[in-house]
């Protein structure tokens, strides 16, 4: 988001997107809902996560932030598997359901689960607010939301960047939706 520069800027999900997942682990009965971040910092992972809690206070949830962030330029699936391992070894973890910051975080999550015994889906859900491909074809597939439909904000940047008008309209655009695919590890 660099709206704050002047320039347009997209940001992929929105507020309402994200609450999709929350409100999809909910309907499916759990009551604790942890957080789990390995994803270096930036504005946008600052943003889940305080969608997260609002979310768990509005709904009267009880939540856990975990948050191990990889270094730059290193892999947050690995960090996110020796984080939930350590969670697992220590039995810290009270939740029924983690909701990952980013996909590689449940890939990790998921990952120690499974070399614990643990059945993704039965014992403990994970999802993550968004999936990458191939999320849906892992075993179990991985619940998330997917990469929204971007052709009219980027039509509509591709049609600024050609011309020689200033920007016109909101500074941040964001789909209009994001569909909410629902696997089998919830």
């Amino acid at each position: 988001d660099f709206t704050g520069n002047g320039l347009p800027s997209i940001r992929l999900f929105t507020e309402r997107c994200i609450e999709g997942v929350l409100e999809h682990l909910h309907r499916l009965g759990h009551r604790r809902i942890d957080c789990l971040n390995t994803q270096n910092r930036n504005p946008e992972i600052e943003r889940r996560i305080d969608i997260w809690d609002r979310w768990l206070r509005r709904r009267g949830v009880d939540g856990h932030l975990w948050d191990d962030p990889a270094p730059v330029f290193t892999d947050p699936t690995i960090a996110a598997r020796r984080l939930m391992l350590h969670l697992l070894e220590g039995k810290k973890l009270e939740a029924t359901a983690l909701v990952a910051t980013t996909c590689p975080a449940a890939i990790g999550a998921q990952r120690a689960a499974w070399e614990r015994g643990l059945t993704v889906g039965q014992d403990l859900s994970i999802c993550a607010v968004n999936i990458e491909p191939p999320a849906e074809f892992f075993c179990p597939s991985i619940t998330g939301l997917n990469m929204p439909d971007l052709v009219d904000v980027l039509e509509r940047c591709f049609d600024w960047f050609y011309s020689n008008k200033d920007w016109s309209g909101p500074r941040l655009m964001e789909p209009t939706d994001s569909s909410l695919f629902k696997g089998e590890s919830t």
